[in-house]
């Protein structure tokens, strides 16, 4: 996927990958990691909603982890 910055410039981004480094720092012990993960994931949504959406399993498994 393709992230547009303020700089003029566009970046190629692997959500996959992100996704799958977020759902490691999930299950970290600390609360700041886990606070970090979920405003990634809604600077994410907020910068790729479509995207997120075709996403949907991967974020509805973070989610859960969130939630457990």
């Amino acid at each position: 996927f393709i992230l547009e910055f303020g700089d003029g410039f566009s970046h190629e981004i692997d959500l996959n990958s992100v996704v799958d480094v977020l759902t490691q720092y999930l299950v970290h012990n600390s609360i700041q990691t886990k606070v970090a993960v979920l405003k990634w994931i809604y600077d994410l949504y907020t910068k790729l909603p479509s995207q997120v959406m075709l996403k949907n399993n991967y974020f509805i498994k973070l989610l859960k982890l969130i939630l457990n």
